[in-house]
């Protein structure tokens, strides 16, 4: 069986090993998408090390040499950001007032 660590443990081993994490965000990936995957034990949310270190090691880049060197692509999550700045812009009239 794996060795399953809660929230504050997961956050402390994504830490250690240089992925500075808080449990709060660990819980905040959970819950708007975009976190490593977590299986539910109680109400409780565990992670696996093999998980956390997939999902650390799908987040990082090529090595660069510059800033130049920019993805293509926007960066994991900017859809969604736009997609609430948006809403919010909605709500708001689309005025910044």
């Amino acid at each position: 069986m794996p060795k399953y660590l809660d929230r504050a443990e997961a956050a402390e081993y994504l830490t250690e090993r240089g992925f500075k994490f808080k449990k709060g965000t660990l819980q905040k990936l959970a819950t708007i998408g975009g976190g490593p995957a977590y299986a539910r034990f109680g109400n409780r949310a565990l992670y696996t090390p093999e998980n956390l270190d997939q999902w650390a090691e799908e987040k990082m880049s090529a090595p660069r040499r510059s800033t130049s060197e920019a993805p293509a692509s926007p960066p994991p999550g900017f859809a969604l950001l736009c997609g609430i700045a948006q809403r919010q812009d909605e709500d708001n009239g689309g005025n910044d007032d």
